[in-house]
């Protein structure tokens, strides 16, 4: 972990929240990672990755692509030997789900929702295409032991949601929906718990998962800059997710999902302006951990492919490299302009929370330049686990 140098720590109480897209079993192939050799045997990655969690140990953990046959045989009853409890959630039609563990001496899980993207609608648009995709939402009290040893925090809980978005890369407009509906139900979430535990409740409130999203993507800059207007390659990836027959499409080989230049229709226009509309509809932004700190603590693998200061990557594989996974505090939107990156006095103030550290990600001198993700002994994953301590305010 990397200490963040401005961060002083007072006597609040400490929290450390892990995302880490796990690789299913169940989408291991020979030809998807060619130069992965035995680390893609699951004997042999399961034992690094339990290692792995074991040796970091967060207090709250959010999982992707988390295998549906080994969650009861594998995972639950690994995470219990490591003293945590778990949520986990899964599409009926799909063999892996996502995952929220936490440490049962820390928090009590109260209450719980599960967000199946495919049945929401979403106001003024279509149904939209079958993707399976998922998220969850947990509210985790405090238990004493938790609390034992430190100043009494402001706020009461810690609400906690995970997701893992649509994977296709024309399907940017798709995946603009999807955070969209995940910002309006954390809300609904948040209005739930507060009618059954009491209307003066406040929260931490996080959201951290695999958004396969990049940092100019719609998806990732709807809940990071508010308000949010789409504009340059942002938009016009965006008309091209539209128009484009992406859903079971395997012909876009030479195709670019993010071209440069694009002929909007008006009915393309009107239905970015409408999702557009959606998303500053919500009071609610992200605030992106690694965004806001990890110049601080990297600066030589800190914005290097984008301006908003985040790592290069978090996904390394034969054919793609590039950052997917966030974790992301949510804070109140008051209307107000926050478009740009919060400073950490920002943030602070803001989450009524103080960054204290994140967790290294290799520079890209430090990987393998012809051999992708998974290896064995050191990387179980194709993706890297990102990993932010914080102390309660």
């Amino acid at each position: 972990m990397l200490a963040i140098p401005s961060s002083e720590p007072g006597n609040g109480p400490r929290i450390s929240i892990m995302t880490y897209n796990t690789l299913a079993q169940a989408l291991v192939s020979r030809e998807r990672y060619p130069t992965s050799g035995t680390a893609l045997r699951w004997a042999n990655r399961s034992k690094v990755l339990f290692e792995e969690i074991g040796n970091y140990s967060p207090d709250i953990l959010c999982l992707q692509e988390v295998d549906v046959s080994t969650w009861g045989t594998a995972w639950k009853p690994k995470l219990q030997e490591q003293g945590y409890h778990a949520v986990f959630h899964a599409s009926r039609q799909k063999k892996h789900g996502i995952a929220i563990a936490f440490k049962s001496g820390k928090f009590a899980c109260s209450l719980h929702m599960l967000v199946d993207y495919d049945n929401e609608i979403t106001e003024g648009m279509e149904r939209s295409k079958i993707t399976d995709n998922v998220g969850l939402f947990v509210y985790l009290s405090f238990t004493p032991e938790f609390l034992e040893g430190s100043s009494a925090p402001s706020k009461k809980g810690v609400i906690i949601g995970t997701t893992h978005l649509y994977w296709h890369a024309f399907a940017s407009f798709e995946r603009t929906r999807q955070t969209y509906i995940l910002l309006k139900l954390c809300k609904q979430f948040i209005r739930n718990t507060k009618v059954l535990f009491g209307s003066d409740l406040t929260f931490y409130t996080y959201v951290a998962g695999d958004f396969n999203s990049q940092p100019f993507d719609a998806a990732y800059l709807s809940i990071t800059e508010k308000p949010i207007e789409y504009k340059g390659i942002t938009k016009n990836a965006l008309g091209r997710s539209i128009a484009h027959d992406w859903y079971g499409n395997t012909s876009c080989v030479n195709e670019s999902p993010d071209p440069e230049n694009f002929d909007f229709t008006d009915e393309t226009l009107k239905q970015i302006s409408n999702i557009q509309a959606l998303h500053n509809s919500v009071n609610l932004r992200a605030v992106s951990l690694y965004s806001i700190a990890y110049r601080h603590v990297h600066p030589e693998n800190s914005g290097l492919d984008n301006d908003k200061n985040e790592p290069l990557f978090s996904n390394w594989t034969d054919t793609w490299k590039g950052l997917l996974d966030y974790i992301c505090v949510l804070c109140e939107w008051e209307n107000t302009d926050n478009t740009a990156v919060d400073s950490l006095l920002e943030f602070t103030k803001a989450s009524s929370m103080r960054l204290l550290s994140l967790l290294r990600i290799p520079a890209k001198n430090e990987m393998c330049s012809d051999a992708g993700l998974p290896q064995p002994c050191m990387y179980p994953s194709d993706h890297l686990c990102m990993m932010a301590e914080m102390e309660l305010l």
